[in-house]
């Protein structure tokens, strides 16, 4: 990724009509995942970006990773295309260390310590929130990179029905339907749908699993939202997930029929009530399953998640101060083929926090206390601070702990047969994290800047011991995670902008080694335009040159993308959209021996009432 290159991109998308989606990020903006209630962005201290409807319903063929990747300070890790093992990098925190949450209910693998986020596709969802930086003292375990959060539509005015049919390449077919609305004092928003593709050859000649073949996928899902107004101060409000998808996968030549089955789902109520006019209350309940089964040249397996969830929140407005107290519970239970030697732990939270601002001074202290039933008692806080004596600018520093639990797999996995064995006295990876940022109004757009230095202790990394023949994790390593970034979002004459720049450093403090699969240098730009019944855009995403292994021996070329997008409006309630993503034909690897996608395009029609 050569500075000639750049800067020709760069100017290319200030005079290109371009695609940045959305609006522009204002601290008028209301946010939900940095402090678990509705906020302005003004009010908040912590890093929020947010993926609006615009992003989501135009996404094509795109996987909510995808959509991910173009976003500033996010990395993507892929074994391939569609459907293929994926995670996400905020801050450069592993995936493991990423929360991800569907209307403040976790969803994922307990064996795994993740959420599949490959099995996700952004059709349904209204808008996802994306809080980058620590977020245990208000969520718990996993949530020491940030939080990704999917919120629901909400359905309201008359019953209407949408609908849309894309094709593209690999024999891509996606098939999307929806009805939305309310009646007297119920709402109601149903969206379902099917996506199918022969696929892209997962792997290449790199990969010792390689099999010259295409890895098709299938994904079906269905995403079920309500309210109802049992009375003007009492709300009830439902949420229903649910995912399937059937992935093929290489592991190895002349592997036939390979492929994994995943479905995820989530069932959640929550009673929300205004106890009075400075206290609100929320009870939470859910259970979300993740079952995972795989079909391989070396047998078959599966593994099935369970978790019960519950929440009981309340915050208080005190004049120019809130202040929140939440008890939550979390019970997890596995099952599946490998013999764990424990199948269930439960988790305990209680959360304390308050904000207040005087003058131009405003602060925000947060201390949350987990008991777990593996490794006893963790305590996690945030301490901020926000100097406002420049309208329309904000001045933070902000402090903050976090911790990820051990997975299940870490803890309890029990296979004499590939001699693999979890170790149940492992303890949380734990981290303390400072940053600093500045964020204001600046020639009519928003500009956020900012510095982050983590540190990283225990970290779990399984270990194979050549005298036994035996792999077990362990507590081992630590880590320093650095890095500055800016954002800045405009709007001129009709064009909406974004450019979004990040360094960061990511080390081994054991070795002086980066870690794997963390660029130190990343671009993001996109821009777009709407006139008459046309709207075009584009995004670029430039990265540098990262390591592929923790010893920084095999080096992966840097790369950059280009997507382009059109939408042509056929008549009020219809219009046609295209999407072409990689179109320069970029030839690059997010993991060594994995391909990724090359030049393809996808064709939408799309029916939505007015």
């Amino acid at each position: 990724m050569s500075s000639r290159t750049l800067a020709a991109l760069c100017a290319s998308l200030c005079f290109t009509p371009a695609g940045a989606r959305d609006s522009i990020p204002t601290l008028d903006e209301i946010v939900v995942t940095a402090t678990r209630i509705p906020q302005a962005r003004g009010e908040v201290l912590a890093d929020v970006r947010v993926l609006g409807q615009e992003t989501i319903a135009t996404a094509g063929q795109a996987s909510i990773t995808d959509l991910l990747q173009s976003q500033p300070g996010i990395e993507i890790v892929a074994n391939g295309g569609l459907g293929q093992p994926t995670s996400v990098l905020l801050g450069g925190y592993s995936g493991s260390q990423t929360l991800v949450l569907v209307e403040g209910f976790r969803v994922g693998s307990a064996t795994l310590g993740m959420t599949p986020l490959d099995q996700f596709l952004p059709t349904g969802f209204e808008r996802i929130e994306v809080l980058r930086g620590a977020g245990s003292h208000l969520y718990g375990a996993d949530a020491m990179g940030g939080v990704l959060q999917f919120f629901a539509p909400r359905g309201e005015g008359k019953p209407r029905m949408h609908a849309s049919a894309g094709l593209g390449d690999w024999s891509t077919r996606r098939f999307d339907a929806g009805l939305r609305g309310g009646v007297d004092n119920l709402s109601f928003a149903l969206d379902a749908g099917r996506l199918l593709s022969d696929g892209m050859d997962a792997t290449n000649a790199n990969s010792p699993f390689g099999n010259p073949d295409a890895d098709g996928f299938r994904h079906d899902h269905l995403l079920l939202s309500g309210g109802l107004a049992l009375n003007p101060e009492h709300h009830l409000d439902l949420v229903g997930f649910r995912t399937q998808g059937r992935s093929a996968y290489d592991d190895g030549p002349g592997a036939h029929n390979t492929h994994s089955e995943v479905t995820q789902e989530l069932l959640g109520l929550t009673l929300r009530s205004r106890l009075s006019d400075h206290w609100d209350s929320q009870l939470r309940a859910g259970l979300s399953q993740d079952d995972s089964r795989f079909f391989g040249s070396f047998g078959n397996s599966k593994y099935k998640t369970d978790q019960h969830q519950y929440a009981w929140q309340n915050d208080w407005r005190l004049g120019d101060s809130r202040v929140q107290a939440i008890l939550d519970r979390l019970e997890q239970s596995v099952s599946g083929s490998a013999a764990y030697t424990t199948r269930e732990r439960d988790n305990t939270g209680l959360v304390l926090s308050g904000q207040t601002q005087q003058g131009v001074h405003a602060f925000e202290v947060t201390w949350r206390h987990d008991h777990n039933s593996q490794f006893g008692d963790q305590d996690t806080g945030a301490l901020g601070y926000a100097w406002l004596g420049m309208p329309g600018w904000r001045l933070s520093a902000r402090l903050a702990t976090a911790f990820r639990a051990p997975s299940l797999n870490d803890l309890y996995f029990n296979d004499p047969v590939w001699n693999m064995f979890g170790n149940p006295n492992l303890d949380p990876e734990e981290s303390f994290s400072r940053e600093i940022a500045l964020q204001g109004s600046l020639a009519g757009g928003s500009l956020r800047l900012s510095c982050h230095d983590d540190r990283v202790t225990d970290l779990i990394l399984w270990q194979y011991d050549p005298n036994t023949g035996i792999s077990t994790p362990d507590n081992v390593n630590k880590a320093r995670l650095t890095g500055c970034g800016i954002q800045y979002s405009v709007q001129v004459a009709g064009w909406l902008g974004r450019i979004g720049f990040d360094w960061q450093r990511a080390e081994d403090e054991a070795t002086h080694q980066d870690l794997p699969w963390r660029s130190p240098r990343r671009l993001t730009l996109a821009a777009q335009r709407s006139f008459n019944a046309w709207e075009l855009g584009a995004e670029v995403t430039a990265s540098d040159k990262r390591y592929n292994d923790a010893a920084n021996t095999q080096r992966l070329s840097g790369y950059t993308l280009v997507t382009l997008n059109a939408a042509y409006r056929l008549a009020p309630e219809w219009r046609i959209e295209g999407r072409l993503a990689n179109a320069l034909n970029q030839d690059y690897e997010l993991v060594h021996g994995y391909n990724t996608p090359e030049r393809n395009l996808f064709v939408t029609l799309r029916y939505q009432p007015r």
